[in-house]
């Protein structure tokens, strides 16, 4: 039978969010309703234990009374299960109280600092976000980003992960002519909280990090934009070795050092000018390899970014283009056998027909280049392990540089 006609299986998420605006009572009509459905499909060819077309369909319905408050209701229908145990909470309640400059975050929620520190990680606990006129803003957050979850022999799907609980901090003052603004994150594994033994396999420890993030917005030139920022990230990657490090790190004041931390950089730069009815463009990023962060799912490092960007809006506003190109490469350390660049190109367009009706469009093309090590490296080496890679043992007989067009 075809794969396509297996029987549907069905998740629900369960997901209803509270946003309260006392401030605007009395102020709108008693019941406003409002809502929508998407549908996303993924087919995966590979050799990853998963299923070749996976779909979903999600929708929403929220309901205002009075201007404040809101009850949303939404629901998923997929052909993914997701019954295995796991460490990610997939049934959410959620809180957003606000009035006036400031709102809270309470229950199973997401909060974003920027994407070096904390970044959609969904937690359980609290966070807010104030905003008072004078241009200075401020967020934070506790909460905890995994659940304890022991290890299943008789489940080879399941994930094994110790409790993580987590806090952050973001500020920022907003002068006229510049924002400034500091980011600190710190998340922490329990290295108590799984009493059953686990194959050492698995490669499971508990880990330790924080992260220091300054951000800069200016101008120049009266219309131009600048916005740098630079983090670091201290990351130990098991808390129970008790061999220290040789010095202390620069975040050693919140981190539970050992010889198993490491700490890493990440910086980002980009240069904005209007033009017309767009802006033109060019970004700078530079991550160091390893490098992460807690707070985020999944997190690209060891690449280096070079792009320039253009955007402009057509026909009144209803036709928006965007066009992107940059060269990327990785191995920045020089510690792998082969080095690749790659060279990214996109075209966007949003078309806006009507008040209901939007046409998006796009197009990337990828191109890669890989510099594999000669015979040379091969002749010259000391030890019987110095330049083993599988890539360079298969295409040893090719040129020194050979490139693959995605």
């Amino acid at each position: 039978m075809s794969k396509l006609l297996v029987p549907f299986l069905m998740f629900c998420a369960i997901g209803f969010s509270q946003s309260i605006n006392f401030d605007q009572l009395g102020k709108e009509k008693w019941l406003r309703y409002n809502g929508g459905i998407a549908a996303n499909a993924v087919y995966y060819d590979g050799i990853a234990n998963r299923q070749d077309l996976t779909y979903y369909l999600t929708g929403n319905l929220n309901f205002n009374i009075a201007g404040i408050y809101n009850i949303p209701l939404s629901f998923t229908y997929s052909n993914q299960e997701f019954n295995f145990p796991n460490p990610f909470n997939f049934n959410r309640l959620s809180l957003h109280p606000s009035y006036k400059w400031a709102t809270a975050h309470i229950g199973d929620v997401n909060m974003t600092f920027s994407p070096y520190t904390l970044s959609g990680h969904q937690f359980t606990g609290a966070g807010f976000d104030v905003a008072p006129e004078g241009g200075f803003k401020i967020s934070g957050m506790y909460g905890r980003f995994l659940r304890a979850t022991e290890y299943n022999p008789d489940e080879p799907r399941a994930l094994t992960a110790y409790k993580r609980m987590g806090y952050g901090l973001k500020t920022s003052y907003d002068f006229d002519f510049m924002e400034l603004g500091v980011i600190l994150f710190k998340a922490s594994d329990e290295a108590n909280s799984l009493e059953n033994p686990f194959p050492i396999e698995l490669g499971i420890a508990p880990k330790d990090n924080a992260v220091l993030s300054f951000e800069s917005d200016f101008k120049v030139f009266e219309k131009a934009n600048i916005r740098v920022e630079y983090a670091i990230s201290g990351v130990t990657e098991d808390t129970r070795l008790t061999e220290r490090r040789s010095k202390n790190g620069l975040l050693s004041f919140l981190l539970d050092e050992n010889i198993s931390t490491n700490y890493y950089n990440a910086l980002n730069a980009s240069f904005n000018y209007p033009a017309g009815n767009g802006t033109l463009g060019v970004g700078y990023e530079r991550i160091d390899p390893e490098y992460k962060t807690l707070g985020a799912y999944f997190f690209n490092n060891d690449l280096e970014n070079i792009t320039v960007n253009a955007s402009q809006t057509l026909f009144n506003n209803r036709l928006n283009l965007s066009v992107n190109a940059g060269l990327q490469k990785d191995n920045l350390n020089k510690a792998k056998s082969s080095d690749q660049q790659r060279v990214v190109s996109s075209i966007n367009a949003n078309y806006t027909a009507s008040d209901r009706l939007g046409i998006t469009g796009s197009y990337s093309n990828f191109q890669s280049y890989t510099n594999i090590r000669d015979q040379f490296d091969y002749i010259n080496q000391v030890g019987e392990f110095d330049n083993i890679d599988t890539l360079t043992a298969k295409f040893r007989k090719m040129p020194t540089w050979a490139s693959t067009i995605f």
